[in-house]
């Protein structure tokens, strides 16, 4: 029978006794709500752009998080590796999930409802949507 071998840093699920622990669950909670909100605004007909307000604001929230998990991460996981011996692997893993993060946008920079105007001074224009 095979020993068990060394989880690498990128497959690893550790647990992690966090500092800050009760502010994270406080926020991820309020995130809740908001969703759940979205869903009530959307059940009671509300406002489109009242629901796109909101949308933004769960991605704000989200992307807030991430960033502090993120750095809470480095300046924990990833420096107890690189102390560790182990860094290669763990910057390997924050460059990926770095990438896709990147990748997350709240708002798209081309909406494609919205097209630049040369005759507006640059300001997006609606385009004609009638068929």
């Amino acid at each position: 029978m095979k020993s068990p071998s060394k989880p690498t840093m990128a497959h690893s699920h550790h647990t992690v006794e966090r500092e800050n622990k009760t502010a994270l669950a406080n926020r991820i909670n309020r995130i809740e709500g908001q969703v759940r909100g979205i869903g009530k605004m959307i059940e009671e007909d509300r406002y489109c752009i009242d629901v796109l307000t909101q949308i933004n604001a769960i991605q704000s929230a989200l992307g807030s998080l991430s960033i502090q998990l993120l750095e809470s991460h480095l300046a924990g996981c990833v420096k107890g590796a690189v102390e560790a011996g182990d860094g290669d692997a763990a910057i390997a893993e924050v460059i990926g999930v770095m990438r896709k993060l990147e990748r997350y946008q709240p708002l798209p920079p081309t909406f494609p409802m919205l097209s630049p105007s040369k005759t507006n001074r640059g300001q997006p224009q609606l385009l004609d949507m009638s068929f």
